[in-house]
């Protein structure tokens, strides 16, 4: 059985940002730039950091992926030498 308050959200969400089961993204597009847009960046990060699954699939994820550049750029290669 679906979770009703799982579904219901997305229902109402479709209904106001557009989307369908078929295409989801318009209805996830809304959702996503609601958000930040109605919530101080404090309480934005605490609900996001606080879902085990957007912290570990997404934001781990890009943070590691922006991180490799970054390790191995001039800067940080002279910085760490500097430190050594």
């Amino acid at each position: 059985m679906v979770d009703p308050k799982r579904t219901r959200p997305m229902t109402t969400a479709a209904i106001i940002h557009g989307g369908s089961e078929n295409n989801p993204n318009p209805t996830f597009d809304g959702m996503i730039d609601t958000l930040p847009n109605r919530c101080k960046e404090v309480k934005t990060k605490d609900y996001v950091l606080s879902q085990k699954k957007l912290t570990e699939k997404v934001v781990s994820t890009e943070f590691k992926r922006k991180s490799k550049p970054f390790e191995n750029s001039p800067g940080n290669i002279i910085y760490r030498f500097s430190q050594a």
